[in-house]
């Protein structure tokens, strides 16, 4: 949900498919002990999306220090750099962070070990 006050649960049924989907044999798993796991489940998912953010975050701030040492030499060279990019980053937004696939590769092994 949008709301901040309500906290988002994952859905018990998708919870029941996820372990059933580990122990295929037709086990009888608890209403409580769905609600538990759902709430491990979320709590992985929001530490995961924490630490991917701050990989997105770190890995931007390296690009944009590499492109601002691309640009010091350069005196009225408008063309795109070699990698294909434009550094001028007028009118884009500075603050976005995107997290991709391979930020939440990087952070995946820590993570499972610190939830382990």
């Amino acid at each position: 949900t949008t709301e901040p006050s309500t906290t988002a649960t994952i859905d018990p049924a998708l919870t029941k498919k996820l372990l059933l989907h580990h122990h295929p044999k037709q086990q009888r798993i608890s209403n409580e002990a769905l609600q538990m796991s759902g709430e491990l489940l979320r709590l992985l998912i929001l530490e995961a999306k924490q630490r991917a953010s701050v990989e997105a975050e770190c890995e931007k701030e390296v690009n944009m220090n590499i492109d601002d040492d691309d640009m010091v030499g350069d005196v009225g060279d408008d063309d795109d750099s070699l990698d294909g990019r434009n550094n001028n980053t007028k009118g884009k937004d500075s603050s976005a962070i995107v997290i991709r696939a391979d930020h939440v590769t990087k952070i995946a092994a820590e993570l499972l070990m610190d939830f382990s």
